[in-house]
């Protein structure tokens, strides 16, 4: 038998119309007034419900931005029920936005001690210590909701917001987007201008969400050799530094890397699609492997980049040979962009 007067389930309903636009499902002209509604009738059943304070302080914040009044009931729910993490949490926020982000950072911290395994609550942690300038603490909170999800899409903008090295961040993202991709990879030994069939049983992939494949079948044929054309380039490097070797594509991939140029040599680029294609050098001062910005404190300058002087077009079926001589003038750079 329902209970109608329960107050807690009006508190619950209050919560969901009104985390529905911080989502993007629904406006909030559409649903904040049904929310408000279930928050304070759970307040005339049950005046010492702390969950309904919550969850009319979170009305007041996002929706009628009073603050003040949201602040109040806040601290209310607190005394009411000091172990809601819930609370805890959306005070933070409260405070983070309202500039206090050192006071921000306490309620966050109380409500992820309350609710260890949230992912949203360190998420929202790590936002205020980066508003608080301490990035190190930042990572740390970002770390332990990448723990829970890797691929958390607010939590991977903390990331980005506080690493310094703009490729890392990059790379994170792509392998982010791949890892998520509706998509199978399939490997097996191909051989030039091959037919070849793909037969997938039913129910042999499932996805995350638990949908599984019908009967799949896919005809493919493999290019010839002769579609492909091949790049041999001829280095001489201007110092006895290390070098890194990229290939370029129109859309700015490094689609080919030879990261240990350390003597003059012909470096080869074979079975390359057609198109047109840039080839530069970064000079890898400390041996890392990837270019670096360089620091501004330490007074250490941005690795040298070196282009080549033409873009190359690669035909099918077509050998080019070039040489990257960095002893002549070429296009000298301190940044990969």
């Amino acid at each position: 038998m329902l209970d109608s007067s329960y107050a807690n389930p009006y508190a619950g309903l209050a919560d969901t119309y009104s985390l529905l636009p911080a989502y993007y499902l629904k406006t909030g002209v559409e649903v904040m007034p049904k929310a408000k509604s279930n928050a304070e009738k759970a307040i005339q059943l049950n005046p010492k419900l702390a969950e309904a304070y919550t969850s009319l302080a979170w009305i007041q914040m996002t929706f009628e931005y009073d603050w003040l009044e949201s602040e109040k009931n806040y601290k209310k729910a607190i005394l009411l029920n000091p172990n809601y993490a819930t609370n805890y949490h959306w005070y933070g926020l409260l405070l983070n936005v309202s500039g206090k982000a050192s006071e921000a950072i306490n309620y966050l911290k109380k409500a992820l001690e309350l609710e260890p395994t949230s992912l949203i609550i360190p998420t929202n942690l790590s936002q205020a210590y980066i508003f608080n300038n301490q990035s190190n603490l930042a990572m740390k909170a970002f770390d332990i909701a990448a723990k829970i999800n890797p691929d958390f899409p607010y939590n991977l903008w903390n990331y980005i917001r506080c690493e310094t090295d703009y490729e890392i961040s990059i790379k994170k993202l792509k392998n982010s987007i791949n890892d998520n991709l509706d998509q199978i990879d399939i490997k097996f030994e191909v051989s030039p201008s091959d037919n070849y069939r793909v037969f997938i049983l039913p129910e042999a992939i499932k996805d995350v969400r638990g949908v599984s494949n019908d009967t799949l079948q896919y005809n493919v044929v493999s290019q010839s050799l002769e579609d492909y054309g091949n790049v041999y380039l001829d280095v001489i490097r201007n110092s006895n530094s290390k070098f890194i070797l990229q290939m370029i594509d129109s859309n700015g991939e490094v689609i080919r890397v030879f990261k240990n140029v350390n003597q003059d040599a012909t470096y080869n680029f074979d079975y390359v699609r057609p198109g047109k294609y840039i080839f530069r050098l970064i000079e890898d001062a400390n041996n890392n492997d990837k270019w670096d910005t360089g620091n501004y404190l330490k007074k250490i300058k941005p690795e040298r980049v070196y282009y080549f002087s033409n873009e190359l077009e690669v035909r099918a079926n077509w050998d080019l040979n070039e040489t990257f001589n960095l002893n002549q003038i070429m296009s000298v750079k301190d940044s990969i962009n």
